[in-house]
């Protein structure tokens, strides 16, 4: 048993060197028999051509994927108009659209005391802004602005607003 032991120990460098040998030889007449010349040129061709197969593909059974797809409409369809228990399109197309307008008419109308309240707000706001005193100091030709524009205001509007 020792002998063995020795002979592999002292014979292994020549067996690994045989391994290597044969498989670069199978590698080599792999290539040659498949044109081979580049690995990165046969991943290229592979790859080119893979999309343009896909397409090709897809194409040859376009009619089968059609009918497939209008089979499958078919089948929603019908199964939503039995659990809907549709009879017509156009009606639940107007049901729908009544519904929306009475959807819109609520919301509308739940929101219109806030809508009647900011708009006084904004009234009320404008109004108020309109009653205060103007209070300029610069003079003018020895008077102030304010007993200038003033009566000026009270003319233009009709009424006296200051006192």
């Amino acid at each position: 048993m020792l002998g063995l032991g020795q002979g592999i120990d002292e014979n292994k460098d020549m067996a690994i060197t045989g391994a290597e040998t044969a498989a670069d030889d199978l590698t080599a007449a792999a290539r040659r028999v498949l044109g081979i010349n580049s690995p990165s040129t046969v991943f290229f061709d592979i790859g080119e051509n893979i999309d343009l197969g896909l397409a090709n593909g897809i194409y040859a059974r376009a009619d089968e994927v059609i009918a497939a797809a209008s089979w499958l409409a078919g089948q929603v369809e019908a199964t939503m108009r039995a659990a809907l228990d549709i009879n017509s399109p156009s009606g639940v197309a107007r049901r729908m659209g009544v519904f929306l307008g009475e959807g819109l008419a609520q919301g509308i109308e739940g929101s219109l005391g806030r809508v009647e309240r900011a708009a006084g707000n904004l009234a009320n706001g404008v109004s108020a802004a309109g009653k205060r005193p103007i209070d300029v100091t610069l003079n003018l030709d020895g008077r102030t602005l304010t007993e200038i524009m003033v009566p000026m205001m009270d003319q233009a509007l009709g009424e006296t607003l200051y006192e």
